[in-house]
């Protein structure tokens, strides 16, 4: 399990504090947690997800995010976009079609 913390700046006067939420996303059975701008797109929590369960074999683009009611999410969408509760749980898992499924 690890733990990355994602920042984006957008003006000096905003304090980042206010703008983060943490996301648990279960990769393929194994959870991570990331303190998530909530100004960034959904694909950057997905990417760092990714990287620190260690799958790097495949690709973002072959991979889905969805959150706990089994739908998918857009990835180019902002996090604040979806309304997310502080430690809401998302599913990142490959894709169907991939791998010969």
């Amino acid at each position: 399990m690890g733990r990355l913390v994602l920042e984006e700046t957008h003006s000096p006067n905003l304090k980042m504090a206010d703008n983060k939420i943490s996301l648990v996303l279960v990769v393929n059975g194994a959870e991570t947690t990331v303190e998530a701008n909530i100004n960034a797109p959904i694909q950057v929590v997905a990417q760092h997800a990714l990287n620190s369960t260690g799958d790097h074999a495949r690709p973002l683009s072959e991979w889905e995010l969805k959150d706990d009611q089994g739908r998918t999410l857009d990835l180019s969408r902002k996090v604040k976009d979806f309304g997310f509760a502080d430690g809401a749980v998302l599913y990142l898992t490959l894709a169907v079609g991939v791998n010969g499924s």
